[in-house]
């Protein structure tokens, strides 16, 4: 769910207000409360007043189960919604979700604060002794800055952002919506908790879609230049302890890195994937979105995960495979050559 202090809802939309969003065809039930927050469908722990979406028929056992207090469902799984669950009938429902975000969290498409002629370090910031500030250092509203920590020139740290002890942030870095463990280090350039690549295609052109969830960082990370690591979508991106990501590397929305995993540079993993503890990830890999890779894996250079990945597997191609069987292809492609060539030959 949106966490309300990083972003607090601009209004609450009651049937009525739901409505007038675009796309809905109808509605089913009866709003028992206004809808002043947006969440997933599995998370139990939303509070009342919370809507989500779902578009898919794969997802419906979640449906089953959300406690939200309205969702929107396309008309096909329409009687699948909760009978205490206020159903918006919509032909786009992630259009029709994006909309909703868009006037419950405006600020979430901002850059620059209404005030922005403010002091660079904002009073209500919370700076433990001994965190050592670069030349034009940006410090939010409410962030928490713990003692040890340095900041090089030029970084912005946004609004209830925390950073944990003795971090090393270099020069001319974004930190927005994120919480980060201690002993966080990361070098120049980097965007971090930046807003994750969502848009739905109508015929009137690209919707954008609010991102609207946090990304948690744990102990010891470390961090090359010119990376970019999304904030989630709704719930979080969450990178573990130890975790070490190597220059120009992309980390999209809702990704979950495990403990200890190495990425190297040139690297992209695309939303909602899941990368198990102690993956070792090549250069110039990508993975796609929603795939999972066990713990332990390793994925050679330039490879394309397109699919689950089993635990410890070594996995190499365009697509990846594991590695024995790329050889073994490999071998046997070379064994036809070989028989081609004999053959012009004679």
């Amino acid at each position: 769910m949106a966490d309300p202090r990083f972003y607090p809802p601009h209004s609450s939309l009651d049937a009525g207000s739901l409505r007038a969003v675009s796309c809905v065809v109808e509605t089913k039930g009866h709003l028992k409360h206004p809808i002043s927050n947006a969440a997933e469908l599995n998370d139990y722990h939303a509070p009342t007043g919370s809507i989500g979406f779902i578009k898919e028929s794969r997802y419906l056992n979640t449906l089953h189960n959300t406690t939200l207090s309205a969702v929107i469902v396309p008309a096909r799984i329409a009687e699948a919604v909760p009978s205490d669950c206020f159903a918006i009938i919509s032909d786009q429902p992630r259009i029709s979700f994006a909309n909703i975000l868009q006037t419950l969290y405006p600020q979430a498409f901002d850059t620059v604060t209404e005030d922005s002629s403010a002091d660079t370090i904002d009073p209500s910031a919370k700076i433990a002794a001994g965190v050592r500030l670069g030349r034009g250092v940006v410090v939010g509203a409410n962030a928490q800055i713990s003692t040890g920590t340095q900041i090089g020139d030029y970084t912005v740290i946004g609004q209830y952002v925390q950073l944990g002890r003795d971090c090393r942030i270099g020069r001319h870095n974004t930190i927005r919506y994120a919480r980060i463990g201690d002993e966080f280090w990361c070098d120049d350039h980097n965007a971090i908790g930046c807003a994750g690549f969502a848009f739905e295609h109508t015929a009137k052109g690209y919707v954008s879609v609010a991102q609207v969830g946090l990304l948690r960082i744990g102990r010891g990370v470390h961090l090359s230049s010119g990376c970019s690591i999304d904030r989630g979508a709704l719930g979080d991106t969450v990178i573990g302890d130890q975790v070490q990501i190597e220059s120009l590397c992309k980390i999209g929305h809702n990704v979950e890195i495990g403990a200890r995993t190495v990425i190297v540079g040139l690297c992209a993993i695309a939303g909602s994937a899941i990368i198990g503890r102690g993956v070792q990830i090549a250069g110039k890999s990508g993975v796609k979105g929603f795939t999972t890779i066990g713990d332990g894996a390793k994925i050679m250079a330039h490879s394309a995960i397109t699919k689950d990945v089993a635990e410890g597997a070594m996995m190499f191609g365009v697509p990846a495979m594991p590695y024995r069987e790329f050889g073994a292809r490999a071998h046997e492609l070379h064994k036809l050559v070989q028989r081609t060539k004999r053959k012009k030959i004679r």
